[in-house]
């Protein structure tokens, strides 16, 4: 038995021999393909395993419990087996595929997601602030447009009250605030220099009154504040106010307790100021500028500060100091606006004259210039006397004169006294008649008459023009020493024109007096003339604003409606109406003081100059004092009977005029007169 197998093993050794050597050509294909298969079977076992250690661990940090991404099986991680099969046969290293490769390429990974995590967050953050500062700057700007709205809106509503209190000044209705707005915002030119004082407007008031002008005064503090000066006047105003609004009550207080028989109410008396030394504060405080009563503020609030005396009378004292500094305020104010005034209605004046004179057109033709004895004393001095050289030679008297006296140094503010026996009688003159012949000649120059002068000069400087246009100038804008001799034409003529006004006068006197002894009879014995006038305050009568030219008031409707032509009928319906338009109107313009109440208003329409004369204007006119006023209407086809509304009536004062259309209107139009 041990035979046979040895030798069926060198058989099979034999044919393995064989067949390897037959097959020797194939060997070394298979045994690359067993390497390779040796290798990938080697490969697979070790990306089994590293895939299941990998699977067993967590790398992330997170379990399937804890985890923000609410994964149950966060920790079942998937392992690509394929992808580590061919690392490994790539030759990579297995360290680098290890557990611990893998936690340090996730420990990377969650460093970059935290850096883009926090650069996230600083974008979000300067995204916030960024928003923020927008919004703040968008606030602001909000803010800086608000306050410039509202700083239009309250120059809108000052210059709205300028507006209402001028249109009031224009109708004869000005209330105190009225006034004074005005005196304050009127253009030099416009300052009435007769006005008075702005704390004077309180006379006469009632407590209702003064209320009223207190609340207008205080809508202009808050709104007129673009001016120190206008902030202080109505500030000032304002503590004036108040304190004529306490006097006036205790006033009225007082009066109520004296009628019921009653001592006044303690309140009525000043705190600390007894009655008996109030006398005594007004004269301490009256007739002080500003100045000193500031002083004297500082020295009573020294005062009070330290203590020191009655301190009660002493506060008491210092609320009357600062009333009687607000009207030292007020009186400052309105005399430099009445200084203002003065200079610009002065050169408006001269303005006036030079124009009226020609002597503006004359230097621009190139004639001597007017000179100011301001800028150069001598050359003022030298040119009065070539004047009066001038005038030497115009006089009739000629050359044969006397010489003038040389004029008075500088500083002498009195002329020199001449004896009356030096000069013949036509060289005097009445101080009476110089007078009279003054007040004539600034008349003249007030009213603005200078043609009646050009053509008086033109005349009396026929022979020598020059001369003796010099001569009427000095004669005209200068007084003093110096003034030529009043035997020129032109006072003459002057003379002449007051000679006829006189003459005139006296005649009416005369027949005044004629018809008043006829009416009285002859003188009895025992009477005679009597001339006892005595001048009196004036006043304003009731009657004064009733005859002032006005317009008059009105209350006035306007009637519209639809259309429905053919054209509205197609293209509107009642639930789209088409545009109204004007049907009709309403007149009710009221003249209660008409001096002639027989006469009734008329009215009139006349061409407003539209360009296709869609309009017109309505012009009611009435009697004195009342001025006409006009109203811009449809011009369209009237319809004059009643029944269609028509009326036009004149009762009790009032002025009735309702008009409608004819409907449908008609293409036409035309115009009437009533």
């Amino acid at each position: 038995m041990g035979k046979e197998k040895r030798k069926s093993r060198k058989k099979s050794k034999t044919s393995k021999r064989e067949v390897s050597s037959s097959d020797s050509s194939d060997d070394s294909s298979t045994d690359e393909e067993e390497l390779k298969e040796r290798k990938r079977q080697k490969a697979e076992k070790k990306a089994r395993k590293l895939g299941k250690r990998l699977q067993s661990e967590t790398i992330a940090g997170y379990s399937n419990e804890s985890n923000p991404f609410g994964d149950t099986n966060l920790t079942e991680r998937f392992v690509w087996h394929k992808k580590l099969e061919k690392q490994i046969n790539d030759g990579m290293d297995i360290k680098e595929l290890g557990l611990r490769a893998e936690r340090k390429r996730q420990e990377n990974r969650m460093k970059e997601i935290q850096s883009v995590k926090k650069r996230r967050e600083e974008r979000e953050l300067e995204k916030a602030q960024a928003e923020e500062e927008a919004l703040l700057l968008n606030r602001e700007r909000a803010a800086a447009e608000a306050a410039d709205l509202e700083k239009k809106e309250e120059e809108f509503h000052l210059q709205q009250a300028k507006e209402r209190s001028i249109i009031r000044v224009k109708e004869g209705r000005a209330k105190p605030i009225d006034v004074l707005s005005k005196n304050l915002n009127a253009e030099p030119k416009e300052f009435d220099l007769h006005s008075d004082e702005p704390h004077h407007i309180f006379a006469g008031l009632t407590y209702k009154e003064i209320q009223a002008l207190k609340l207008d005064i205080r809508m202009h503090l808050e709104l007129d504040i673009d001016s120190n000066l206008h902030q202080t006047f109505w500030h000032s105003l304002m503590v004036v106010c108040d304190h004529e609004e306490n006097e006036i009550r205790r006033r009225d207080e007082a009066d109520r307790a004296r009628m019921r028989g009653e001592e006044p109410p303690v309140h009525h008396f000043e705190a600390g100021l007894h009655k008996t030394v109030d006398d005594d504060v007004k004269k301490m405080f009256e007739n002080k500028t500003v100045t000193e009563l500031q002083d004297m503020d500082d020295e009573i609030q020294d005062v009070i500060d330290r203590g020191g005396g009655d301190v009660e009378y002493w506060d008491a004292v210092s609320k009357r100091l600062k009333v009687y500094k607000a009207r030292a305020q007020l009186h400052e104010i309105h005399s430099k606006l009445r200084v203002d005034a003065q200079v610009a209605q002065s050169a408006a004046q001269e303005q006036a004259v030079a124009n009226a004179m020609g002597w503006l057109q004359e230097q621009e033709l190139g004639g001597p210039p007017r000179g100011n004895d301001d800028d150069d004393p001598m050359a003022g001095l030298a040119e009065t006397e070539k004047e009066a050289s001038q005038w030497r030679e115009l006089s009739p008297r000629g050359a044969g004169e006397p010489e003038p006296e040389p004029e008075p140094e500088a500083g002498s503010l009195s002329p020199t006294l001449y004896d009356e026996s030096d000069f013949r009688a036509d060289q005097l003159m009445d101080p009476e008649e110089d007078f009279r012949e003054l007040q004539a000649m600034r008349k003249q120059v007030a009213h603005e008459e200078g043609r009646m002068f050009q053509v008086a000069a033109i005349e009396a400087s026929a022979d020598a023009p020059v001369q003796g246009d010099q001569a009427y100038r000095q004669m005209v804008t200068r007084t003093g020493e110096g003034r030529p001799e009043w035997s020129h034409p032109v006072n003459r003529m002057l003379n002449n024109l007051v000679g006829e006004r006189a003459e005139n006068q006296d005649e009416l006197e005369a027949r005044a007096k004629i018809q008043a002894q006829k009416i009285m009879g002859e003188a009895e014995p025992g009477e005679g003339d009597y001339r006892g006038e005595v001048a009196i305050e004036q006043q304003a009568y009731w009657w004064h604003d009733k005859y002032r030219p006005r317009k008059p008031k009105y209350f006035n409707r306007v009637h519209t409606g639809y259309e429905w032509n053919k054209y509205n009928q197609t293209h509107y319906d009642h639930d789209n109406p088409p545009p109204k338009v004007v049907q009709g109107y309403k007149f009710n313009i009221f003249y209660p003081d008409l001096i002639d109440k027989n006469t009734a208003p008329t009215y009139r329409v006349i061409p407003d100059g539209s360009k296709h004369g869609e309009t017109a204007l309505l012009i009611f006119q009435a009697g004195p004092p009342y001025e006409d006023i006009a109203f811009k209407i449809v011009n369209k086809d009237w319809e004059y009977s009643h029944k269609r509304g028509f009326k036009c009536s004149f009762e009790r004062g009032i002025m009735h005029l309702y008009i409608k259309y004819v409907f449908p209107f008609p293409s036409g139009h035309f115009l009437r007169d009533s």
